[in-house]
């Protein structure tokens, strides 16, 4: 497990603080069993829509609450693919667990922790070192699984090696090629 945990703080390294990417065609399906979709989640889903950033979504509302208690909103409302927010995908994206914080919590789930198990939720905070800031990335992680993120697909594009000549097109490497002959 620490040899796991490791390899996700070599990536925190790497400058990988970047929420994860939007895929071009994603488009989030309702989750199989989301929350109560109530009139607090939508009031706070639609004043995000409307471009209020989560600080002031909290104060903004008739009764205010935490920021915190907005990001759970806004995934509830993720969970139930409610249009508004679907249509501000960009902005949501930035409020997404970044790429070090993925590859962290890959490296706990190799390590057998089932991470998006709410039974586990202790569990999995302990395996990736105890700090609290992980109980909003694992809820982020554990969402967007639930709607149809592909996140090994884009985790693994991320990762993958790129060959040193792949983004010269093989006409021009030819070319080159020539010239030096």
């Amino acid at each position: 497990m620490e040899d796991l945990l490791s390899t996700a703080k070599e990536w925190a390294d790497k400058k990988t603080n970047a929420p994860l990417p939007l895929p071009a065609n994603w488009k989030p399906h309702a989750a199989s069993a989301p929350p109560k979709l109530s009139p607090t989640v939508l009031q706070s889903a639609d004043l995000f829509s409307q471009g209020v950033e989560p600080a002031l979504v909290a104060v903004r509302r008739e009764k205010q609450i935490a920021e915190a208690t907005v990001a759970n909103h806004l995934m509830t409302a993720l969970q139930h693919a409610y249009p508004p927010l679907l249509a501000c995908l960009p902005r949501l994206q930035l409020l997404f667990p970044t790429v070090a914080e993925i590859a962290a919590i890959r490296a706990v789930v190799d390590g057998g922790v089932a991470v998006t198990d709410p039974a586990n939720r202790k569990a999995s905070i302990e395996a990736l070192g105890g700090d609290k800031k992980w109980y909003k990335t694992l809820s982020w992680y554990t969402t967007l699984t639930s709607v149809g993120y592909p996140i090994d697909e884009v985790f693994a594009n991320l990762t993958a090696p790129k060959p040193a000549d792949a983004e010269e097109p093989a006409d021009e490497r030819a070319a080159k090629k020539a010239k030096v002959e």
